[in-house]
């Protein structure tokens, strides 16, 4: 995918209704060092760029951005990596005789440079118009991750503490940039989501939906807010 732009020729989307770009994650053939998520990342975000640019596209859809930002901090620790090496891939001399250890990992403080890009996102979607002058829609799907507090062990020491409950696993601060928020979750084999957050209408909160779809979710909204904000379904007839 290196180098791989659609801004200078015509966009794959032309002429569908629907493009699913799928974007595996590189496979790593060395236990150390990261290779091909700068290319993935840039990929993505080019793509990301010329569907946000086409005033035709009405609708970007990331699923997941946890992957997503996975992939931009794995972009960022390798190209940290990279100045370990040598441009014909050997180890580079740390100037004492021995030659540099390439990073592991990032620190907490590197990663306000990911959430920096991911937070990029939300904001220059939320700036995009379609042709006929309608924002448009971006949806961005998140896993879940155990929550964790800092507690302390019987030494006294301060340690990470599973607390038992879920939280979005991304931006910290995701539904600040959103102006819905829903969770789903399968229960009895069927699919729930409740409102979490709906900047819409304050106190549509905390309503759950049986089956959730697209649809669905733009009828609520219209509902709840009297008519005043039409948000665009997919069924345009239903």
């Amino acid at each position: 995918v290196k180098g791989v732009t659609y801004l200078e020729a015509d966009a794959p989307w032309k002429g569908f209704d629907i493009t699913i770009f799928e974007l595996p994650s590189p496979i790593q053939l060395d236990s150390m060092r990261l290779r091909g998520n700068t290319d993935l990342w840039l990929y993505s975000i080019n793509l990301m760029a010329a569907a946000f640019s086409d005033p035709a596209i009405s609708t970007i859809v990331v699923d997941t951005m946890t992957v997503a930002r996975r992939c931009k901090a794995s972009s960022h620790l390798e190209v940290l990596q990279n100045a370990a090496y040598l441009p014909d891939g050997s180890p580079a001399p740390d100037g004492r005789g021995g030659f540099l250890r390439p990073r592991e990992q990032l620190i907490q403080i590197e990663y306000g440079k990911i959430n920096d890009a991911v937070r990029d996102i939300y904001t220059t979607g939320a700036g995009v118009k379609q042709a006929d002058g309608r924002p448009k829609n971006l949806v961005a799907t998140h896993h879940l991750t155990d929550e964790r507090k800092e507690g302390m062990d019987d030494k006294g020491q301060i340690i990470q503490v599973l607390t038992g409950k879920k939280v979005l696993e991304g931006l910290a601060q995701t539904h600040r940039f959103v102006d819905i928020a829903i969770l789903t979750t399968k229960e009895n084999k069927q699919i729930k989501g409740e409102l979490k957050k709906c900047g819409y209408n304050l106190a549509m909160e905390g309503t759950v939906l049986a089956n959730p779809t697209w649809d669905s979710l733009a009828n609520l909204v219209s509902m709840g807010t009297g008519d005043r904000i039409e948000v665009d379904r997919r069924n345009h007839n239903g």
